[in-house]
Formats: structure tokens, C-alpha cells, sequence
């Protein structure tokens, strides 16, 4: 799993969420380093979680390029910012902030299994 946001305290919240629901994480502040990561091997990663407001490229850009690595691959877009959306193009969902451990374990849970 890819965990991205440009908040390094964010980041390793929800690794730690995230490990702690029993996924391997691995976790990335910079949208541009994070891209280079999944171009290496998009195999590696069962789904994607990034921001939607990061410096340097938007969350809902980089799922698009993203996708393009690897179409199917899910990816849940999180923001403080929004409303209830549906999903569209390459995004599979969204998690609202703050992020919570029952929230966030459905959300990603939801996306896989679909």
C-alpha cells in the first residue's frame, strides 16, 4: 500500500493506522518521488491513499497518472476540504480528515474488495 500526504505527521499516522489494521505501508511526502516509486514496480501496491491539496501536483492528477501506470489499481483521495463525492475516473473513494481507524479501515477495505 502507497500512503501519501505532504504532512510527514500525517504520513506516519497513517502508517501506523495502517500497520496496525495489518497492512505493509509504505509512506511518502513528496507526490513527485511517490509517482517515481510506483512507475519502478506498480505491482508492488494493492491500492493508493494520497491527498487530494499536496504542493507540486494535486491528489486527484497524481491518481490519474497513476492509474495510467497500472488501470484498476484503487485509490482513495483524501481532503479535510470536501464534501461527500463520488468516485470518478481513476479515484476509487475518499476518506475525509482527520483520519480515524474505523473510518479508514472501511474505506480501505471497501476499495479492495471491489
Amino acid at each position: 500500500m502507497l500512503f501519501i500526504d505532504y504532512e510527514p505527521m500525517l504520513v506516519e499516522l497513517g502508517k501506523a493506522m495502517l500497520t496496525r489494521l495489518g497492512y505493509e505501508v509504505i509512506g511518502m511526502t513528496d507526490p513527485h518521488a511517490a509517482l517515481a516509486t510506483f512507475q519502478q514496480d506498480p505491482g508492488r501496491f494493492d491500492l493508493v491513499i494520497t491527498d487530494l491539496t499536496m504542493p507540486g501536483i494535486a491528489g486527484d492528477r497524481l491518481a490519474a497518472k497513476l492509474a495510467g501506470l497500472r488501470p484498476g489499481v484503487p485509490i482513495l483521495l483524501c481532503s479535510g476540504y470536501m464534501q461527500r463525492l463520488e468516485p470518478f475516473g481513476s479515484v476509487t473513494g475518499y476518506i475525509h480528515k482527520p483520519l480515524t481507524l474505523p473510518v479508514l479501515a472501511r474505506s480501505v477495505r471497501e476499495a479492495l474488495d471491489r
